[in-house]
């Protein structure tokens, strides 16, 4: 109906969405009560017939931050400070992943970055509110909000969409049986940077899962059941986030393989990032990337480029305009709108660079064969530091079904 006609239907009474008769969050708790670290903790929902929304759904985490005594003869500016890192939640965990009816539909590794990642890619900044729950502050210096200094406790809540894959697009209820595993992290260095040489421990006193339990209404309710006892298949679509690494060499070129892509899993995007001794390193601010002087990046598919010129990067001068760029353009892509304010404006940006690689618009179904060999080349102003890693993030479509009553699950790739 055109906005002309619209505007004169005053006889037309107010329409008011009825189809959801409530919701309710319920808390879940862990199977297991140790959560040292590379423990394993899993929740496991066996509730078959209540339906349950993950986007909406959380972890809530309570936690203890301990730090060495000042030794004897020592100065507190000489032994460091030390200060909870941005996005801590994630990082206090090594891997989450989900089941359904006992079948892994998705699993994020190096979560603390892949979140970092996903932070400074799909939110906007005056959107900070949103993500503090996760340990967030606007300042680098500042203490996390909810850390108590005189008892040293604090708390988190952590999003499942952040974490996961499925939730961060899988908009959509679900029904069945359901587990959440998440691995804790080999230690808690990425979790804090310490000015000095102070160490630190984080424990974590008491983790719970809140699910948020939908009630449709009473003819909706109905309507869902029928198709499931129809035995109709339910879609299951979603984009995982996949992240690998690569040490680079003493060279200033380099390129490696990423995979052989076949058609069905092409990637959308490929997000490129280097950190130089930031993994475990509590010196260290775990959420920042480095430049390392990179002059250009490209991916090869078979004999073609994505970007197809080259790029003339020099991060010394704080010419990285076409870098910068791409990074606000994925917002655009991703959502298929504007953003005002990115994450990282221009300077912030160089001190956290995110290389975008868009495969949307340049891998298309048939312009190559079945599989493709994929290679991300690099250059650099000067030899690659020592100890440095690449890392890349490999945004794929994954889509599937599961059966309500079958319990059977597709999934492709």
């Amino acid at each position: 109906m055109s906005l002309i006609s619209n505007v004169l239907q005053i006889f037309r009474k107010p329409t008011q969405d009825e189809s959801i008769e409530r919701t309710e969050e319920h808390t879940y708790n862990p199977q297991n009560q140790l959560f040292r670290n590379n423990d394993r903790i899993n929740f496991i929902i066996n509730q078959e017939n209540v339906w349950i929304l993950w986007k909406k759904s959380y972890i809530k985490i309570n936690c203890t931050l301990e730090w060495d005594p000042l030794p004897a003869n020592t100065t507190e500016e000489a032994f460091g400070q030390v200060t909870l890192t941005n996005n801590i939640g994630p990082f206090l965990f090594d891997s989450i992943s989900y089941y359904l009816n006992n079948t892994e539909i998705d699993s994020v590794d190096q979560v603390g970055l892949v979140s970092t990642v996903k932070t400074y890619l799909c939110f906007m900044k005056n959107e900070f509110e949103e993500y503090q729950s996760l340990g967030w502050t606007k300042n680098l210096n500042d203490q996390l909000y909810t850390f108590d200094p005189r008892t040293k406790k604090f708390s988190l809540k952590l999003k499942l969409s952040q974490m996961l894959n499925l939730p961060f697009t899988y908009e959509r209820i679900m029904c069945g049986t359901h587990k959440i595993s998440l691995v804790r992290s080999r230690t808690d260095d990425n979790c804090y940077v310490s000015t000095g040489v102070r160490k630190a421990r984080i424990t974590i006193t008491d983790m719970n899962l809140v699910a948020l339990h939908v009630y449709p209404a009473a003819k909706i309710q109905l309507q869902l059941l029928d198709s499931i006892k129809k035995n109709r298949a339910i879609p299951l679509a979603f984009q995982k986030w996949e992240i690998q690494s690569k040490d680079l060499p003493d060279a200033k070129t380099t390129s490696w393989k990423i995979q052989t892509i076949q058609r069905v899993e092409r990637p959308n995007w490929i997000i490129v990032f280097f950190q130089t001794e930031r993994d475990f390193n509590s010196r260290k601010n775990s959420t920042h990337f480095d430049h390392i002087n990179l002059q250009n990046i490209r991916l090869k598919i078979n004999s073609r480029y994505i970007p197809y010129d080259k790029w003339r990067l020099d991060f010394t001068k704080n010419y990285y305009e076409e870098a910068y760029d791409a990074y606000t353009e994925f917002y655009k892509t991703y959502y298929q709108k504007n953003r005002h304010q990115p994450f990282l404006n221009y300077n912030e940006y160089k001190n956290s660079p995110l290389f975008i690689i868009d495969c949307t618009t340049n891998v298309h179904e048939n312009a190559f064969s079945s599989e493709m060999d994929a290679t991300i080349e690099i250059e650099s102003s000067e030899n690659f530091p020592i100890h440095t890693k690449a890392y890349y993030i490999i945004i794929q479509d994954r889509v599937g079904s599961y059966n309500a009553i079958s319990e059977a699950i597709t999934m492709f790739p």
